[in-house]
């Protein structure tokens, strides 16, 4: 029998993208100009790699047949971005080691002082569940509050 509502699909899709050596985000209604959308979000197991189109169409296509009791205009699958938010300890974890782009609150005061908005690697997290990150800018360690942060992210460097 089909799931007929949206938390049973996402247990569904969940066990999908685990067929697929994929980890299955999300799934989200929106309303748009051409309709309603229901968007799909993967990612690969291996946060060494990226999620590629062809992911995205194999995914898709098998999860149209366990969304088809659900009712949307449009199916979108993507993967969560190259610049996506660390929201969660899990997320952060898989990003140590990366560059990342922070944006505080406010300015934090230390010599040299770090505006609102920097880059840096993430060096670490503190704490279980990880109540603050650890930011490397030039050799310079530097806690920071999760309080603190409005948004981390993913740095990406577009070449030019």
């Amino acid at each position: 029998m089909k799931p007929t509502n949206l938390e049973q699909v996402k247990k569904e899709l969940t066990k999908l993208a685990e067929s697929q050596s994929l980890r299955f985000f999300g799934a989200a209604f929106a309303r748009e100009a051409h309709g309603r959308v229901l968007r799909l979000t993967i990612d690969t197991q291996d946060a060494a790699k990226q999620v590629t189109l062809d992911d995205c169409e194999r995914f898709h296509k098998a999860a149209v047949d366990i969304v088809e009791n659900i009712e949307y205009d449009y199916l979108e699958c993507s993967s969560r971005g190259a610049d996506r938010a660390l929201e969660t300890d899990e997320d952060l974890n898989e990003a140590i080691g990366s560059v990342v782009d922070v944006r505080l609150y406010k300015p934090i005061r230390q010599d040299p002082p770090l505006g609102k908005r920097f880059s840096g690697t993430l060096a670490g997290c503190v704490g279980t569940p990880c109540a603050s990150v650890i930011i490397e800018i030039d050799s310079q360690k530097t806690e920071i509050s999760r309080k603190e942060i409005s948004a981390i992210k993913l740095h990406v460097e577009v070449p030019l």
